[in-house]
C-alpha cells in the first residue's frame, strides 16, 4: 500500500486524501476560440457615431457625391410657412437650461393662454413655435431672455439654419455705463456709447428720464461670436475719457480674447485677436 505523498507504481504519484478533482478545460472551437468567447460575441460598433471629419475632407466628398435633391418649389414654400412666421430659434450660452422651464417662461413673459410647441434640433438648440406672429414678435421685443440664471441667446426662424454654436449668435442684454460723466447724460449721447458694445435697443426707464445718474442702463443686441467689449474711450476736444461697460448676467467668458463659449485654456484664437478684428462701431 502507497503511502501519502509516495510515488505509486507505474511512476505516478497518488492522490492525497481530501484532493479536489482536476476542473474541466473548457471547451475549444475549431478556430482556437473558447465556446465561451464565441457565444459572448464581438463588440459590435455604435449605432450613432460621433466621428467628426475636417472641411477640407467635407470638400472633398462633396466633390466626389454631386448628386442634387430636388425640392419642388410650391411645396418647398409651404414647408417653410409652418416656420417663418411663428418660430423662434434658442440656445442658452451658459449652462443647460430644461426645456419645459424655457417654455414656462415663454407662457409667463409673453401672457399665452397655451404652451408654446417645442421641437429640440441638435447641440440643445430648440425652435419654438407660437399661434400668431404677433406673439413671436412680442417674445422677441421682451429680451433679455434669463431662465434659471442662464442667458438665452433667441432669433427669429430663418431658411437654412443649421443647428451649432456659430449659427445662433444674437444676444440681447442690459448693460451699464457706470460713472458716466454728466455731461454726457442725454439719449442721443448715451446711445452712441452704447453702439461700441452692439445695437442699441432701448434705455432703461430711469435713464431715459435721467433720474438715476450713478450709471446709465442699456438693452443692447450683441454678436455672441464677437469680442464683448469691456468699454471704449470717449473725445471731447483734447479731453479722453475711458467708459467702462459692465454687463449683466454674462456667463463666463474667456478673458484672452473676450468672447463667450471658452475659457483662456481653451481659446482658439491668438491675443492680439480681439483688437484685430473687433470693429469699430457695431451700431451698422
Amino acid at each position: 500500500m502507497a503511502s501519502l505523498g509516495s510515488v505509486a507504481p507505474g511512476g505516478t504519484e497518488a492522490a492525497s486524501q481530501g484532493d479536489l478533482p482536476a476542473r474541466p478545460q473548457p471547451k475549444v472551437a475549431g478556430n482556437g476560440r473558447t465556446w465561451a468567447a464565441v457565444a459572448k460575441g464581438t463588440a459590435r460598433p455604435p449605432m450613432w457615431t460621433q466621428d467628426q471629419i475636417s472641411e477640407v475632407e467635407l470638400e472633398a466628398l462633396k466633390r466626389q457625391f454631386t448628386d442634387v435633391v430636388e425640392i419642388p418649389s410650391e411645396e418647398g414654400k409651404l414647408a417653410r410657412a409652418a416656420w417663418r412666421d411663428t418660430a423662434v430659434i434658442v440656445r442658452s450660452v451658459g449652462r443647460r437650461v430644461p426645456v419645459e422651464w424655457i417654455r414656462r417662461e415663454l407662457r409667463m413673459v409673453g401672457k399665452l393662454d397655451y404652451d408654446v410647441e417645442a421641437f429640440l434640433m441638435a447641440n440643445e438648440i430648440f425652435a419654438f413655435c407660437f399661434r400668431t406672429e404677433s406673439e413671436r414678435e412680442a417674445v422677441m421685443e421682451a429680451g433679455p431672455w434669463l431662465v434659471a440664471g442662464q442667458l438665452l441667446a433667441m432669433e427669429r426662424w430663418r431658411p437654412n439654419f443649421v443647428p451649432g454654436e456659430k449659427q445662433l449668435s444674437r444676444l440681447v442684454v442690459r448693460f451699464r455705463l457706470p460713472n458716466l460723466l454728466m455731461e454726457y447724460w442725454t439719449r442721443s449721447l448715451i446711445l452712441s456709447i452704447a453702439a461700441k458694445a452692439g445695437h442699441p435697443l432701448a434705455l432703461d426707464k430711469f435713464t431715459d428720464l435721467g433720474r438715476m445718474l450713478g450709471y446709465a442702463r442699456v438693452k443692447v443686441e450683441l454678436d455672441a461670436r464677437e469680442p464683448i467689449w469691456p468699454g471704449t474711450f470717449i473725445r471731447l476736444g483734447t479731453d479722453v475719457h475711458w467708459q467702462t461697460f459692465r454687463y449683466e448676467n454674462l456667463p463666463a467668458f474667456c478673458y484672452q480674447c473676450a468672447r463667450l463659449g471658452h475659457g483662456v485654456d481653451a481659446c482658439p484664437y491668438q491675443p492680439d485677436s480681439m483688437v484685430s478684428e473687433a470693429p469699430g462701431d457695431r451700431s451698422a
